[in-house]
């Protein structure tokens, strides 16, 4: 199940609508990874103490090319680390904000996605995510790390 299927699902729209008048959507859940199918879990709650488990971003409803030019913007409550191969990474002096520049392919079904993990050594607090894909700015996410 894609975090699409999530979008799907909480967001009934009317059957005749067609699907270009839809408007870009950005979903952020955790999501758990222990399956056959990856589970989202419908939470921007992120527990470090649990197993298989993700925090992944979707876009739907978004033109996008067969590569895309994603800048991710993450603001954490200490000072933390970030980093993604293949990504140019700017931080902030106080190390707090992380600005991450990546190009991403577009999947079969016209999503981008991106998931991420996080371990003991990042702060326990919450956090804020602004995500551009393309032209595209979406909405400021707000997720969580407990323990």
């Amino acid at each position: 199940m894609t975090l699409a299927a999530l979008l799907a699902a909480s967001n009934v729209m009317a059957a005749s609508a067609p699907a270009a008048e839809k408007p870009p959507i950005m979903v952020l859940t955790t999501v758990d990874f222990s399956g056959e199918q990856p589970k989202p879990l419908a939470s921007t709650s992120y527990s470090l103490a649990a197993k298989n488990i993700q925090l992944c971003w979707e876009v739907v409803n978004a033109p996008l090319m067969i590569q895309n030019n994603v800048v991710e913007i993450f603001n954490t409550p200490e000072q933390a680390v970030f980093n993604s191969q293949g990504s140019e990474v700017e931080v902030s002096k106080d190390k707090k904000q992380y600005t991450l520049t990546t190009m991403l392919p577009a999947t079969a079904a016209g999503t981008v996605s991106r998931c991420w993990t996080f371990d003991k050594t990042d702060p326990i607090g919450k956090y804020t995510l602004e995500l551009k894909v393309n032209d595209i700015v979406f909405q400021k996410q707000q997720f969580e790390i407990v323990k």
